[in-house]
């Protein structure tokens, strides 16, 4: 009679950690309070037309450029961004609104080991930074209230992202 009892509350207690028991959330359900929110992607894909009414800058994809997408990234200001593949090596071409030239605006973050300042032909300051290993590099310029830039991580040459970046300009 005891070993009855006995398995009887053994299996009530095992019944009874059961229903404390959580079920699985599903992905479609929210996880956490609601305080819990996620951040929304600020980058929207978009096309050179779209791009070009809603931010007012219209970049182009150079000859043989293949792979190209245009992309609006929220923020203040907005971020105008082109990205394509050129002769084999993969580039970013964005736009910014600003006082001032501003290479961040590329959003690569490296130790440059140089940086060479200098301006277009139209006198506008530029500047070109390119790492140690020479594989990344950024060109910027600004022009008329803004910061263009080119970048790439796939072998640098100067004046290749310059003829990118003026070309943009002029078509504007």
């Amino acid at each position: 009679m005891k070993r009855i009892f006995a398995l009887i509350l053994a299996l009530l207690a095992v019944f009874a950690l059961c229903a404390c028991g959580t079920e699985p959330v599903s992905d479609s359900e929210p996880v956490g309070n609601e305080e819990n929110v996620g951040l929304a992607n600020p980058m929207q894909e978009s096309s050179q037309d779209a791009l070009k009414s809603s931010t007012g800058y219209n970049l182009i994809a150079p000859e043989g450029a293949t792979d190209c997408a245009w992309f609006e990234i929220a923020g203040e200001p907005v971020i105008a961004e082109l990205n394509f593949t050129l002769d084999g090596k993969e580039y970013c071409l964005r736009a910014v609104a600003g006082d001032g030239l501003d290479e961040s605006v590329s959003g690569m973050y490296y130790d440059w080991a140089t940086v060479t300042d200098g301006a277009s032909t139209e006198g506008e300051p530029t500047s070109f930074s390119v790492t140690e290993t020479g594989a990344e590099a950024v060109f910027a310029c600004y022009h008329d209230g803004a910061t263009w830039c080119v970048s790439t991580a796939d072998g640098a040459d100067e004046a290749v992202m310059q003829a990118i970046v003026l070309d943009c300009i002029a078509a504007q």
